[in-house]
């Protein structure tokens, strides 16, 4: 780790060229009632395969206007995400998400509809048609924010 003298016009949020989110996921029989502040907790077993090759559509430059929950006044809402993938160990799941910027609820629209390709209630092929949808109510709900960490941001010397 290292600091540095930076202008007085320095944003960390505006300037950060590169951020990542981790989602982490438990869908064992009970709760875990010592991670239920960190987690969200799913009563069925997701199918952690299927999530991944449907997140895969994902990466890469695209408009994601359907994984935003608010519509500011924004120039755009293409962003490029270079890493996503899907984790598992037990019955425990993790999602990172790393990207040049995020949407309003990006990351947490992102999960609650993987979590649906998880389930078994779409195809893994829906993601992508979710995605050219650019319309948010294609897309499965919003993920509680309590399994939402960020966990590094990058900033250009």
């Amino acid at each position: 780790r290292e600091a540095a003298d930076v202008p007085q016009s320095f944003d960390a949020n505006r300037d950060a060229k590169r951020k990542l989110y981790r989602y982490i996921l438990h869908d064992g029989p009970v709760p875990d009632p010592f991670m239920r502040r960190y987690c969200h907790h799913t009563r069925y077993r997701l199918d952690a395969a299927a999530m991944a090759r449907a997140a895969a559509c994902l990466r890469g430059q695209h408009d994601f206007r359907s994984f935003e929950t608010e519509w500011p006044n924004r120039a755009s809402s293409v962003r490029t995400i270079t890493q996503l993938t899907v984790n598992r160990r037990d019955d425990w799941l993790w999602l990172d998400v790393e990207a040049d910027g995020f949407l309003y609820n990006m990351v947490r629209a992102i999960v609650g509809t993987l979590i649906h390709v998880g389930r078994g209630y779409w195809p893994e092929t829906r993601v992508a048609e979710i995605l050219e949808a650019r319309d948010r109510t294609q897309a499965g709900p919003t993920a509680p924010a309590k399994g939402l960490f960020l966990m590094r941001v990058s900033y250009e010397p």
